[in-house]
């Protein structure tokens, strides 16, 4: 009985963070997308635009 409130915590902690990061993610490649300007785009392809021109 004691591992249930315990286990319970941690499934829907797991839950909540894996929505949070999958938002966060999805925010930030929306926010990217238009704006392909800013320098945080390294990880999305900033460094493929430099001067490689592979379609």
């Amino acid at each position: 009985m004691n591992q249930n409130g315990p286990i319970d915590y941690l499934v829907s902690f797991a839950i909540c963070f894996a929505l949070g990061a999958l938002s966060v993610q999805l925010l930030q490649r929306r926010s990217s997308a238009p704006a392909p300007n800013q320098p945080k785009g390294l990880e999305s392809g900033g460094i493929h635009d430099a001067g490689t021109a592979t379609p």
